[in-house]
């Protein structure tokens, strides 16, 4: 009931989302974490859970959530999630720099460097 509460919660600003359920997926993101609990045998309080996020958010849980009801079905070790989680973006960070490195170029920029004296004398 409480987590259906905060699900249903309106935030202040458009760029506000619920914790939980994530961003808009880039690349089929939403895809990935359904087929990463596809197969796993969740708790049932896990599983109430998952509904609840659909219901209310018609979308998939964050990947923060999807490797913590992983971590709880497997019996994990506390902190897992965050260890598989680390592990991903490392790899994802090391092949971003192996591109660039190869193209000798930014990939997918998103932000511009403003130099810190710059920050201060505005």
């Amino acid at each position: 009931m409480v987590l259906t509460a905060f699900l249903n919660m309106e935030f202040r600003t458009p760029k506000q989302t619920r914790p939980s359920v994530g961003t808009r997926p880039r690349n089929g993101g939403s895809r990935l974490k359904t087929g990463l609990l596809k197969n796993v045998p969740l708790l049932a309080s896990d599983a109430t859970t998952l509904r609840a996020i659909a219901n209310a958010s018609g979308g998939a849980p964050s990947i923060d959530v999807a490797l913590v009801m992983m971590e709880r079905a497997y019996g994990l070790p506390v902190g897992a999630a965050f260890t598989l989680f680390a592990i991903g973006r490392t790899a994802g960070w090391l092949a971003h720099a192996i591109e660039q490195r190869s193209q000798a170029t930014l990939i997918r920029p998103r932000a511009r460097y403003v130099a810190a004296e710059q920050k201060h004398s505005s």
